[in-house]
């Protein structure tokens, strides 16, 4: 009996990771620059949210190129924002966190670097809104919990 209790422990561990590594393999895709060798690795599907005034949809994007991760907002229609804009990064237990932007003067889209205290905040917890300031309307772009645990997902894939 105990042994049966055993294998099916392993069996079970085993599985487990196999099911990780297919979820994985669902959500990430690799591309390759094969001038420099360095890879990329983005998520695979848009996550689309829209902001809470209903201003303007968003295509959320994660991509980790060599030991560098970036957040992506890119707007579905023409959108300008504030270069270097305040971002604030609000997760499911309350606990906020505010980055400077990388996009420069007049570009439509908002590109945060992942700095290790974000990543493992985003490893852990569901993010529930990011805000910034566009060039006319501040946003707030609030994600449905789904949305929040596929980002979680993908970030914990891009670790492995």
């Amino acid at each position: 009996m105990i042994i049966l209790s055993l294998l099916s422990l392993l069996l079970n561990f085993s599985t487990s990771a196999q099911a990780e590594d297919i979820t994985c393999n669902q959500l990430i895709e690799v591309l390759s620059d094969h001038d420099t060798g360095v890879m990329t690795y983005c998520n695979r599907y848009k996550i689309p949210v829209v902001d809470h005034n209903g201003k303007m949809m968003f295509d959320i994007s994660i991509q980790r190129r060599g030991y560098m991760s970036r957040l992506s907002l890119l707007p579905a229609m023409d959108c300008r924002i504030m270069p270097s804009a305040k971002v604030t990064i609000t997760f499911s237990d309350k606990t906020q966190y505010q980055v400077v932007s990388q996009n420069k003067v007049d570009e439509s889209h908002i590109d945060i670097e992942i700095n290790t205290d974000l990543r493992s905040k985003m490893m852990t917890d569901n993010i529930l809104s990011i805000a910034f300031r566009g060039k006319k309307y501040p946003y707030n772009v609030v994600l449905k919990p789904n949305q929040g645990r596929v980002v979680q997902d993908v970030m914990n894939c891009l670790q492995n």
